[in-house]
């Protein structure tokens, strides 16, 4: 019981931090979170960048009279502004402020609606990634629901087309480069060799090794591969930085 507890309070822990915690840039996406974003280019090469530029979201939408009681539920990675038609919205009009960021914001437009065609533009700035919006109307009213009809514009840039939000895009790049299994061939020979020698120490070992010390065999084996990846580790793996991505070819050689 201990040791199930013990392997499954960890993954709860995790979950609710990536859920809840405004210090993990983490977003849950799906129909009652439509979280968008600028389609930014997929890179590897571009690391990090402090000055990352304000992101514009911003849409265009009528209204029928009566006019609806329009009350958005707003979350945006990380701060933002918010203006109907060119005005700034007053901080009256926010009906209550989520403590952070994954926390919604209510906001009441009805005041500031004009009668028929209306605008909305809300920046948003995250200064550590890319810059995200969720909005979601109450009672019914889905006018202003985030979805790909939003138009996003980045800096100085042109207007665009906002994306759901997604880290899981393929990069273009990758189909140009040579997999796993091109490493694997380009290894034929050391792999080849090094099953050969394995498999003759096995049975040498099987042959010569008998009794007691033959037992003790797996142990000593466990113990020099242990003592092999504790080397490797503190020799080639720890010196990495963070800047470090993944390499096939070098995971392939290690």
């Amino acid at each position: 019981m201990l040791l199930n507890l013990l392997i499954i309070l960890p993954g709860v822990f995790l979950a609710w931090q990536a859920l809840f915690s405004p210090e993990i840039s983490f977003v849950h996406t799906d129909a009652r979170n439509p979280w968008i974003m600028y389609p930014l280019e997929i890179r590897t090469k571009e690391i990090y960048n402090r000055g990352t530029p304000a992101v514009r979201f911003s849409k265009t939408f009528q209204v029928k009279e009566p006019r609806p009681d329009l009350i958005l539920r707003l979350r945006a990675m990380k701060a933002f502004t918010l203006r109907l038609n060119g005005r700034l919205i007053p901080e009256s009009a926010y009906l209550s402020r989520g403590r952070h960021w994954k926390e919604a914001t209510r906001v009441r437009l009805t005041p500031y609606l004009n009668q028929k065609e209306n605008a909305v533009e809300i920046t948003v700035r995250n200064p550590t990634g890319p810059s995200l919006l969720c909005i979601v109307g109450e009672q019914g009213q889905d006018l202003l629901n985030t979805d790909t009809s939003w138009l996003v514009s980045r800096g100085s840039g042109d207007l665009k087309q906002a994306i759901p939000a997604n880290d899981t895009r393929g990069n273009p790049e990758v189909q140009t480069l040579p997999g796993p299994l091109y490493f694997l061939w380009q290894e034929k020979g050391s792999l080849l060799t090094l099953f050969v020698l394995s498999s003759a120490a096995f049975l040498l070992g099987r042959h010569f090794l008998k009794g007691p010390t033959g037992g003790r065999l797996p142990l000593y084996t466990l113990a020099v591969l242990t003592v092999g990846w504790v080397y490797l580790f503190l020799n080639k793996f720890a010196p990495l930085t963070h800047k470090v991505g993944f390499d096939v070819a070098g995971h392939i050689y290690y």
